[in-house]
């Protein structure tokens, strides 16, 4: 059974008691709000100096926006999520900087003492920030290169030109890293406007023309989507989850009326 959000403000108290020196690093105030079943708002002192109580539970009404009760320090940065993303986060399967990054850590406040998480949540014995999550990434961006290298190119018909090299999978990719630019210049020279490379398990359809760009904008988003192929490959350098409900068609964004009935 995981534990809940409860258990480890209790336990965090317990361990700022016995190590304040350590507790007291970040100097500072914060509030914490987290929604959902099991939540609530906590506040944690872990400024200088002697006190009675590092960790406070806060009563509902103080849970958002509401006044701190007299006496009590004011947060210099308050950070809100879900009670089941806090516990994934502090256990270890969450990134956080993919949680922050995707919206579901807000920080009002100083947004600068959130690089302080991690030293709050690490003091407790137990929990830990990060120590699946960076992991967990790096090992799903090298499955996802080793199948891209594997799966089978799409077909276009009729095929323009194509330059691909011999070695599988790879194909022309060693040339197109060692100078982009200049690749890209020696095959419009070579091929014309129009054509085909084929590198790291991609094929690469490449449209230089006024009249070429126009054609291909002017096909349906379910026949030629520039959008997901551009999610392809981002999704190479960055975290998935960030385009999560974000995704915009690109004949929404400009000339829809003129391209696509």
């Amino acid at each position: 059974m995981e534990p809940s959000p409860s258990d480890f403000f209790e336990a965090l108290e317990q361990s700022a008691r016995d190590a304040p020196e350590t507790a007291t690093q970040p100097d500072t105030v914060f509030k914490f709000v987290l929604a959902g079943p099991d939540g609530g708002a906590w506040l944690v002192d872990l400024t200088k100096g002697k006190r009675s109580r590092f960790v406070v539970r806060l009563p509902e009404a103080a849970s958002d926006s509401g006044p701190l009760a007299e006496g009590d320090p004011q947060p210099a940065a308050t950070i809100h999520l879900d009670a089941a993303d806090w516990v994934a986060m502090t256990t270890g399967k969450m990134n956080p900087m993919r949680a922050f990054m995707s919206g579901k850590i807000k920080v009002d406040g100083d947004i600068k003492l959130a690089v302080n998480l991690p030293t709050v949540v690490n003091m407790v014995e137990g929990y830990g920030i990060g120590t699946q999550g960076p992991f967990s990434i790096v090992r799903a961006g090298i499955e996802s290169a080793v199948a891209s290298l594997r799966r089978p190119l799409p077909s276009i018909s009729p095929m323009p030109p194509r330059r691909a090299g011999a070695l599988p999978g790879v194909r022309a990719g060693r040339r197109l890293l060692r100078n982009p630019t200049a690749f890209f210049q020696e095959c419009r020279a070579e091929m014309g406007d129009t054509f085909v490379v084929d590198a790291f398990g991609y094929r690469l359809f490449c449209v230089f023309s006024a009249a070429g760009v126009k054609s291909l904008w002017a096909l349906p988003e379910e026949a030629a989507s520039k959008a997901l192929a551009d999610l392809a490959l981002l999704s190479h350098k960055v975290p998935i989850e960030l385009f999560e409900g974000r995704r915009t068609f690109p004949h929404d964004l400009f000339a829809k009326d003129d391209v696509q009935a």
